[in-house]
């Protein structure tokens, strides 16, 4: 046990039967403060427990499978690769900023856009405040009367 955690690969490690040895490991790892070890063969207990889960044959296993795979393993690596998910994040805010921006610059046609659509509220006493309102890039501030006083509303309900 000396040099193990010297090992290369411990993420991939799998258990053919039981994982009492690779559990027993971790606590150990977790133990001696080792975290990056404790983390690598925790992502390898959770990737096993998935692949025989989606090899037993039960389709419920197999979503929750498909589920874990998609939600945690590519993600984060059940915790060994915790920065990834601000990556992703990262790279997916400009994909998504691109149609947000199409929407709310009013270049669409007809109805469409991004609108404010206030839930009934006997508070409040102004029907104007209660109509749905288009949001465009005059609702930021700076923008016209009318939008700014639209932006205030929406972020005093914040």
């Amino acid at each position: 046990m000396k040099w193990i955690h010297s090992a290369l690969d411990l993420d991939r490690v799998i258990y053919i039967e039981t994982r009492i040895s690779l559990t027993v490991l971790r606590e150990m790892f977790k133990e001696m403060g080792l975290r990056e070890e404790e983390r690598k063969i925790t992502k390898a207990i959770r990737t096993s427990d998935r692949r025989k889960a989606q090899q037993s044959g039960d389709v419920g296993q197999w979503i929750e499978g498909a589920f874990n795979f998609a939600a945690f393993e590519i993600t984060t690596g059940y915790g060994y690769n915790y920065g990834r998910p601000l990556w992703i994040l990262a790279a997916l805010i400009p994909i998504f900023a691109v149609p947000y921006a199409v929407a709310i610059s009013g270049r669409t046609r007809g109805q469409g856009g991004i609108w404010v659509v206030w839930p009934a509220d006997p508070a409040m006493t102004s029907r104007a405040s209660q109509e749905s309102t288009r949001l465009t890039v005059g609702a930021m501030p700076g923008g016209s009367a009318r939008a700014n006083t639209v932006h205030r509303v929406a972020w005093g309900r914040v």
